[in-house]
């Protein structure tokens, strides 16, 4: 899978960086090329959050990124789903908890509901899970409120959507 682009943080003051996290996320289409779109809200080192992000997680050790989407979609949204097409990857950099982050993006089509498994954190910070157009989740990222967190993602997140829409031609 080939690299996007590098994000700096330019939100929080940069000390050191002590690790590196494999993360897996997901354009995850429903059956009207609706996407799936997460509402986090709450409060936490970050500070305030209110913003929105696409499924998705650390690649665990016994687990290639593939592998990883698909168990982080079960996990996050309740959905079986199978990956139609690679994105590619952004490398990006959290310097509050300094960690540098490779995230590895797919296309990924749902095929059926399940339960879900929501770690203690996401079960806390998962506001709700909505389903939009691409275009919709584009203005959505677009106008959600500016704070440090939300730029980091909103910078991570907005390019991608609009490559999934270009790979999806929608």
């Amino acid at each position: 899978m080939d690299l996007l682009y590098k994000l700096k943080d330019n939100e929080f003051p940069f000390t050191k960086i002590t690790h590196t996290r494999k993360c897996a996320r997901a354009i995850l289409l429903n059956e009207k090329n609706e996407v799936c779109m997460i509402h986090v809200y709450g409060d936490d080192i970050f500070g305030h959050r209110d913003y929105y992000e696409t499924p998705g997680g650390g690649v665990d050790n016994d687990e290639n990124p593939r592998e990883a989407v698909i168990r982080e979609v079960i996990e996050e949204v309740g959905v079986v789903a199978s990956v139609i097409a690679e994105i590619g990857i952004v490398d990006d950099y959290y310097n509050l908890i300094n960690r540098n982050n490779l995230n590895y993006y797919y296309i990924l089509r749902a095929k059926e509901h399940c339960d879900s498994h929501q770690e203690e954190f996401e079960r806390l910070m998962f506001k709700e899970i909505i389903w939009v157009s691409l275009d919709e989740a584009i203005k959505i990222m677009e106008s959600t409120v500016d704070t440090p967190i939300s730029r980091l993602v909103k910078n991570r997140e907005i390019p991608i959507y609009r490559l999934a829409k270009e790979i999806l031609n929608l």
